[in-house]
């Protein structure tokens, strides 16, 4: 069974995708940086020149083809993953998912200044967040097992709660 990181942008997801797998002992996959490494260009790039519909499909091409990996793993996903029914279908049938979510305050903290990370909408930053949040937050809630705000505890407390709730999922299963 795989572990599943979703969350908006500057969630955390990376960055605590990394640290529960090697807590693990699990493989870690960031589904950002295999499209980046199979497209040989930036994520900006993708979506300037072959738009965001391409990139999600991409995206989904990279979710199915780990979901069947024989190695557990935790998956760094990318923030609009949830957006197709069929790979929240995916997520759910194939592992644990963990919804990383923080205020908006902070997310925008994070993501400010960030070129990997392309404007998703014309509008200013704020009010981005404010509009892509409700769309995906009950897509986020729908999907995940557990939820974790990483604007609250450190990384340490959200790794070992995250860890040990997985484990707590696996025994029931």
């Amino acid at each position: 069974m795989n572990i599943y990181i979703i969350g908006y942008r500057g969630s955390g997801k990376t960055t605590l995708g990394r640290k529960i797998s090697y807590g693990l002992n699990f493989e870690f996959a960031d589904m950002d940086e295999i499209i980046v490494k199979e497209e040989k260009r930036p994520i900006p790039v993708i979506f300037a020149s072959s738009g965001e519909r391409y990139f999600r499909g991409k995206e989904s091409e990279v979710l199915e083809h780990i979901s069947k990996s024989m190695s557990p793993t935790v998956v760094s996903t990318g923030g609009g993953i949830i957006l197709s029914s069929s790979n929240r279908d995916i997520i759910k049938r194939t592992g644990f998912c963990v919804y990383l979510k923080a205020s908006k305050e902070i997310l925008q903290s994070r993501i400010e200044g960030d070129n990997n990370r392309p404007p998703l909408t014309s509008l200013p930053l704020a009010e981005e967040i404010t509009r892509i949040l409700s769309i995906r937050e009950p897509l986020y809630e729908e999907t995940a097992d557990i939820t974790v705000d990483t604007g609250i505890q450190n990384t340490d407390g959200c790794s070992d709660f995250i860890i040990k709730s997985f484990k707590k999922w696996r025994n029931e299963k």
